[in-house]
């Protein structure tokens, strides 16, 4: 967790989460059970949804690359063994 980096993320999903759920709920394209508009405990999740998704997508991106060199390393000594 890198605070620096993290917190900008989370600080701009939980902004704008929130004010997808403002706009969502005012406007009746959903609600929920208790009324509210939008709940005060969602704004943050969106936050860590936001910080969640982009170190999934470097965990993927960094799967790729090493698969992509393993890959090449096995075409490389196929080539050089022919």
């Amino acid at each position: 967790f890198d605070l620096r980096r993290d917190f900008p993320i989370y600080l701009c999903g939980m902004l704008l989460g929130g004010l997808y759920e403002y706009l969502g709920t005012s406007s009746g394209e959903w609600r929920y059970i208790t009324g509210e508009v939008p709940p005060l405990w969602i704004a943050p999740l969106w936050g860590l949804a936001a910080v969640a998704m982009v170190k999934l997508a470097e965990l993927v991106r960094e799967g790729l690359r090493r698969a992509v060199c393993a890959v090449r390393s096995a075409v490389y000594k196929v080539r050089r063994a022919a």
